[in-house]
């Protein structure tokens, strides 16, 4: 269950970057030319659904932009703290049932081993949690970051979406 809701909550981080990303070029529309509000209709209609009506749209354009900045970013660190504390929370369950597993050993297998063997076996778990788990959940949210960040450029403009591509992949 853990794991669905961390999923999820990729998902809602995902959108969050998109939200962001989507901001971005009407705000500098409306930085540049505050009469583009007719070449992004949605805009008036955000407004008009927030109740904003106002002669001063730059004010209120900005505030829901770092409005929406600052949603994002706080899913963002949501999401990191909870996938460390996904990935370090399973490690330290791996780790106690290593050492379980051990401490139910007979006598016998205690007389005939090092201590020095069962501090190894705990260590490869740690270094199993900080170096593969980690590494493949990181993966997995910058997956999904990527994807919706390149499903958010490619509804903006084609082109920009390509070129973009090409020089992260060129990078």
């Amino acid at each position: 269950w853990q794991l669905v809701g961390l999923l999820i909550l990729m998902l809602l981080g995902a959108a969050g970057e998109m939200a962001t990303l989507g901001a971005v070029v009407p705000f500098l529309g409306l930085l540049a030319n505050p009469a583009v509000t007719e070449q992004y209709p949605f805009i008036s209609d955000i407004f008009s659904f927030l109740g904003i009506e106002s002669n001063n749209l730059l004010l209120e354009a900005g505030i829901v932009f770092v409005v929406v900045a600052i949603v994002a970013a706080a899913l963002r660190m949501t999401l990191m703290w909870v996938m460390y504390r996904f990935t370090f929370g399973l490690g330290a369950d791996l780790g106690g049932e290593v050492y379980r597993r051990t401490l139910h050993q007979p006598y016998a297998w205690h007389v005939s081993h090092n201590t020095s063997e069962i501090l190894a076996g705990i260590q490869k778990v740690n270094a199993v949690t900080n170096n593969v788990i980690v590494q493949v959940i990181q993966g997995g949210v910058a997956l999904i970051m990527a994807l919706g960040i390149l499903s958010m450029l490619l509804s903006i403009s084609v082109e920009v979406a390509f070129v973009a591509g090409l020089g992260f992949a060129f990078l």
